[in-house]
C-alpha cells in the first residue's frame, strides 16, 4: 500500500468522523434548561394610545408617549386618584397639569439611573416606562429574581405611586411603544 495514499485516506476518514461527531452533537444535544424556562409577557397597547387630544394645540398623551416611551407597564385603578397625594412618590416632576403628572420615581435599592418614568392621570390611569433609548432588559429587577418569579422595576414603581394614593396594583399590562405590533416579550435565562 502506498504510504501517501494511506495517509490521505486516513485524513479524509478522520475528518469525516470528526465532522459527523461534531454535527451530531450540535443537532442532538439541545440546550439544557434548569427549571428556568422562557418568561413571556403579553404586550397590549393602552386604550389612551393614539387618542387625539380634544383641545386644539395640545399634544395628546398618546402622542407624547409614542415619542418618548419604550417598554412600559400600566393599569387602571378603576376610579379617580388624588394627584397631590401621588406627587410624594416622584423624585422629579417633568410635566404637571390639572389632569396628570409625569415624572421619575426611584426604585428602592437602585441608583438614580434606574428611576422609572411614571404617568398618573386623575381618572385612574398609571403607566410606568423607560425611555426609548433604554434597553428592554432594564425593566427586570434582578435583585429580586428567583427561579419562580421575574419581577420588574416598572411594577415596583407603579406599586410605590399607587400605594401613596391607596390603590392596590393587582396586575399590570405591558406594552412597548417602540414596537406597536409586538404581542409578546420573551426573556430566556440560560444556565451559566
Amino acid at each position: 500500500m502506498n504510504p501517501k495514499r494511506f495517509s490521505i485516506r486516513t485524513m479524509i476518514a478522520l475528518l469525516l468522523a470528526v465532522s459527523v461527531v461534531l454535527l451530531g452533537s450540535l443537532v442532538s444535544l439541545p440546550r439544557q434548561e434548569t427549571g428556568r424556562g422562557p418568561a413571556t409577557i403579553a404586550l397590549k397597547a393602552p386604550p389612551f394610545v393614539g387618542v387625539a387630544s380634544a383641545q386644539s394645540g395640545q399634544q395628546s398623551i398618546g402622542s407624547f408617549l409614542d415619542n418618548e416611551a419604550g417598554i412600559s407597564a400600566y393599569f387602571n385603578a378603576g376610579g379617580p386618584v388624588d394627584l397631590d397625594m401621588a406627587k410624594a412618590a416622584f423624585r422629579t416632576i417633568e410635566v404637571q397639569t390639572a389632569d396628570y403628572i409625569i415624572g421619575s420615581v426611584p426604585v428602592a435599592d437602585y441608583p438614580e439611573s434606574q428611576d422609572v418614568h411614571v404617568y398618573v392621570h386623575k381618572n385612574g390611569w398609571f403607566l410606568a416606562y423607560y425611555l426609548k433609548a433604554d434597553p428592554v432588559g432594564k425593566i427586570y429587577d434582578w435583585r429580586r429574581y428567583t427561579d419562580a418569579t421575574i419581577p420588574t422595576k416598572l411594577e415596583r414603581a407603579l406599586a410605590a405611586v399607587a400605594g401613596l394614593v391607596g390603590v392596590p396594583v393587582s396586575s399590570s399590562t405591558y406594552y412597548d411603544f417602540r414596537y406597536p405590533n409586538a404581542t409578546h416579550l420573551i426573556l430566556r435565562v440560560f444556565p451559566t
